[in-house]
């Protein structure tokens, strides 16, 4: 979470822990919302997109399911929201595939998603980016790649 924002640095913390990270550039990119064609949908949303339970189907209906940006479901630790990104979307794929076969087998043991994050990378212009992989901060340009 960001603490302080300075003139030429931020002060993060996470866990109780603080860093400072030196910098003359600080953008906010915040706010994502849904689609709009989800948000005309009838379904509950938070934001635009659909809340679910814990095995991606929506609290009114036992036979839809939503995954991907559409979807928004909580990170317990933190109480927000998982970001919407692809490696989320994937894997929250791979659980809606198998409770369809569940069902479709008549099975009843659905598997709750369990979201496993390799790591975030976040675009800064055309050709610099900085991420989090596998818990190790990192900064690239092309001449330097992660």
């Amino acid at each position: 979470m960001i603490k302080k924002v300075t003139e030429d640095s931020i002060i993060v913390e996470k866990d109780e822990e603080r860093e400072e990270i030196k910098t003359k550039n600080f953008i906010w990119a915040a706010g994502v919302t849904g689609n709009s064609i989800v948000q005309e949908s009838g379904f509950e949303t938070n934001r635009g997109r659909v809340p679910v339970r814990p095995d991606l189907r929506t609290p009114d209906y036992d036979d839809v399911f939503v995954v991907g940006d559409c979807a928004v479901i909580m990170n317990p630790d933190t109480e927000r929201p998982y970001p919407p990104t692809a490696q989320i979307a994937i894997q929250m794929a791979d659980t809606v595939a198998h409770n369809l076969k569940q069902m479709v087998s008549g099975g009843e043991k659905l598997q709750s998603f369990e979201p496993h994050i390799q790591g975030t990378v976040a675009s800064l212009g055309h050709t610099d980016a900085i991420g989090v992989v596998f818990d190790d901060k990192n900064y690239s340009d092309v001449q330097h790649p992660l």
